[in-house]
């Protein structure tokens, strides 16, 4: 199980969500880590309302949300200390509780495998050959924070789907 306690293990604009959701009021929000595929936290606390000041930053959505995913590279990176230098090029998606949430997946590299998964409680792994691309469909129930991440690519290839109430 892993709890993200500060906002420097998040992407920069997740860290500017979570801090002001935290100091608007709400003590926590659950966190899913695929290594556990659990919620990391809870709280007694609700998603009941946003506060005013994040109600403007997300509009009512029309309940459809619509994402494309392709698949990017980071330039001048050492792959021998990192690994990779695959990323996604979307690294962040936000959506309501209850959106009927649609990713466009694209491979575009001819001959590398790319995956966009997610562990519980959607249990999504779209695994594609180069060039492939897949339309992946669920709707978020609980408000969160869900990571995403390609199987073939880590550190970098990963990314956060933040659901809102």
């Amino acid at each position: 199980m892993r709890i993200i306690s500060d906002c420097k293990s998040l992407v920069p604009i997740s860290s500017i969500l979570v801090a002001i959701v935290v100091t608007s009021g709400l003590s926590s929000i659950p966190v899913l880590s695929n290594a556990s595929q659990s919620v990391a936290s809870s709280s007694s606390s609700s998603f009941s309302s946003l506060p005013p000041s994040l109600q403007n930053l997300y509009p009512p959505s029309s309940g459809n949300q619509s994402f494309y995913l392709f698949n990017g590279e980071l330039e001048d990176v050492n792959e021998t200390l990192l690994g990779t230098h695959d990323v996604y090029t979307l690294q962040q998606m936000i959506v309501k509780s209850g959106d009927n949430v649609t990713v466009k997946f694209y491979n575009t590299e001819e001959e590398e495998r790319h995956t966009f998964t997610m562990g519980t409680p959607f249990d999504i792994n779209s695994d594609l050959a180069g060039g492939g691309n897949a339309t992946i469909n669920f709707s978020p129930q609980e408000p969160g924070i869900y990571e995403y991440y390609c199987i073939y690519h880590q550190p970098t290839m990963r990314g956060q789907l933040v659901v809102l109430p």
